[in-house]
Formats: C-alpha cells, structure tokens, sequence
C-alpha cells in the first residue's frame, strides 16, 4: 500500500471512530444526580476516581469529581454565588485561569475514554463553560438532566442541611430552566427521581438508548448491581402531583415546570417537541427578565 493510500485509509478510519463522549450529569441538589452518576459506571461509563468524602447526608456517596468540585466553587465564588449566571459569564477575564483548571484535568482524565461522566450541582450553572470546554478537545457532550418534586426537593434540603424551603425550592428552579434551556441542541434524556428508584434498569435502558450507550449483552449483572446499590429505602417522601398542585406555597411557575419536566421525562415524543421548547424558552426567558437570584 502506497503512502497516499495508507494516508487515505487511516483518515477514513479516524472519521468512522466514535468521539469521546462526556456525559454531563444535571440537576438541583437532593434529585438523585448521585444515583444516577454511580449507575452510569455499570455501563462501562468512567467517572473519575477521585471523589469527595461520603457522609450521612448521602450514604451511597455523591461520586462526585472532587478536582471539578474544588474548581467550581471557585468559579461560584467569583461569581457571588448569584445564580443563575448572566448571559456571557464565562468570558469574565476571572473566570479563564478556571477553564484552564478544567479543561486540563478533562484531557487528563478522559481524553482516551470513549464514555465518561461528571457530577457536581454546579454543573447546572457552569454548563456554558463546559460546552465550550469540550468543544475545544473535541469530545461529544450529552446530559442526563435529573428532576424531582420541587416539595420533595425542598423536605431533602431542610432535612439533609437545614436549608430554608424557599431557598430550596428557588434553587431548584433555577437550575432546573438552566439545563433545560442550555442543553437544547444536545443528545439528552430526563429522568424523574422517583421512576429512577421504582424502576432503575428501566431507567438505565432509556439513558443508555437515548445517548446511544453500549448495552451489555447478558445484562443480569448489570441489574445485579443496580438492585444492590438503588435503595427505595433512602426516599423519606414521594409527594403525588395533585399535593402539588394544591400547594398554595409553591409558586405557579415551580409548579408548571414541574409537569413540564414529568411529562416530558415520561413521552420522548413530547420531550423533543418544540411546545415542549417554546414553553421552557418563555419560562427561562421570565426567569432572566426577573432579576430571580439563588
């Protein structure tokens, strides 16, 4: 073979070959981003192997990258801690020592890993950040957006950290309409807390078929080591819809984006539609125009 052809050949080869794919892990905190991170590992998924310390506010650990982390309070520091971040935030001539901090450590850890994944409820307000970051090495980005009842959230945040409900439901908000809204144009699938713990090999076929995920062929360990880790035990409250609704402390906003998120995790079809987009954009649009901070 001559060296043009072998040159022709290689080049082919290399544009047939899957990209390193990063699998942003999203959602407010208390709505099961833990779960779900270790979860992907069952996959075959690389999430680090560093991670900060579990405690009794989440036994099955948080799994999460303790070197993203560290540099994203950082980042949230810099920012005042005033979610969500204005339109453009990470070109704050402050912000790039940070996307050097993480995009060197992403090259690091994951350029040679075909599927990896990264945890931190910061995640939600850096997101831009992270596009660009992976943008520039060249990886594949998807997410896994987690929800969960805005009361539930709220209950887990008081119980976990003594947390204010109105602080925690804000929170929720927030971070919930920035993944929406900032993760438009990726492959991403939502997942609802409670069908997670009700039904976690289901859950993990939907994600592994919507980001086109290897599936193992004889998948009965795989819903071994689900069975064993998912703990329908660790749920202290699952309030129905109809409790929500007739909430007269919840705002009609957290309310509305709630069903939004549950319909949508619950019918693709819906999910990817654009009523489905048109009714998030006006939410995110109402949320900046407010001057609602966190």
């Amino acid at each position: 073979m001559n060296a043009n052809l072998l040159r022709k050949t290689l080049s082919t080869w290399l544009k047939t070959q899957p990209k390193s794919q990063g699998i942003a892990v999203l959602g407010s905190g208390r709505c099961g981003t833990s779960m779900v991170t270790r979860s992907l590992s069952f996959l075959g998924v690389d999430i680090g192997n560093e991670f900060i310390k579990t405690n009794e506010k989440n036994p099955k650990g948080f799994w999460e990258n303790k070197k993203v982390v560290d540099i994203q309070k950082e980042i949230n520091k810099v920012m005042r801690w005033k979610r969500p971040y204005e339109s453009g935030w990470q070109e704050n001539p402050k912000i790039r020592p940070y996307k050097e901090q993480l995009k060197r450590m992403t090259k690091n850890e994951f350029a040679n890993k075909q599927y990896w994944a990264w945890k931190d409820p910061r995640n939600c307000e850096c997101l831009d950040l992270w596009k660009e970051i992976l943008d520039e090495l060249s990886m594949a980005m998807s997410a896994v957006i987690m929800i969960r009842n805005p009361i539930d959230v709220a209950d887990s945040f008081k119980e976990a950290y003594n947390d204010k409900t109105q602080k925690s439901l804000r929170l929720w908000y927030v971070r919930t309409l920035t993944v929406l809204a900032g993760t438009e144009n990726m492959p991403r699938v939502m997942i609802d807390y409670n069908d997670f713990l009700d039904d976690s090999f289901g859950s993990m076929r939907m994600i592994a078929d919507s980001l086109n995920l290897p599936w193992p062929d004889d998948d009965a360990e795989l819903k071994r080591k689900l069975d064993d880790f998912v703990d329908p035990g660790l749920r202290h409250r699952a309030t129905d819809l109809d409790e929500l609704r007739n909430s007269p402390d919840i705002d009609a906003d957290f309310k509305t984006l709630y069903e939004l998120c549950l319909k949508a995790s619950r019918d693709r079809e819906f999910f990817e539609s654009r009523s489905f987009r048109n009714e998030v954009d006006e939410l995110h649009k109402a949320l900046m125009e407010s001057g609602m901070k966190v």
